[in-house]
């Protein structure tokens, strides 16, 4: 009886012990959706270093997808799609990458969430 009890308790013990909030998937949400869980500090808004701006010569777009998790940090960032010129790849990369989210009161749970944003770059001065 008590070989069979030991097994059963370990397996009991290590079930209880696994936390199901992080084996959870990321929950895809538009980009319109984003609002609704996570809201980003600074209105979103990221800084560009004025060199990193001197090899650009047009306005460009880059689409990513990336993961907020439960901390509000960008994981998983991952370029999809960037107009001909590919110059503001690494801008649009390095800015995504260094924004951090706080969740929203319909997002007490701190849910991840999954997106994919368009990024439009203009020149309006340099």
């Amino acid at each position: 009886m008590k070989l069979i009890l030991i097994p059963i308790s370990l397996l009991f013990l290590f079930a209880c012990s696994q936390n199901t909030e992080t084996s959870k998937k990321p929950l895809s949400v538009d980009e319109k959706d984003l609002a609704l869980y996570w809201i980003a500090d600074n209105n979103g808004h990221f800084l560009i270093d004025r060199n990193a701006l001197s090899n650009i010569s047009s306005p460009g777009w880059v689409e990513v997808s990336y993961v907020i998790d439960e901390q509000g940090n960008v994981q998983e960032l991952t370029l999809i799609a960037s107009d001909e010129k590919q110059q503001w790849n690494s801008i649009a990369l390095q800015g995504i990458e260094s924004l951090h989210y706080q969740a929203t009161e319909q997002n007490p749970e701190q849910r991840q969430v999954q997106v994919t944003r368009k990024l439009v770059f203009n020149m309006a001065s340099k």
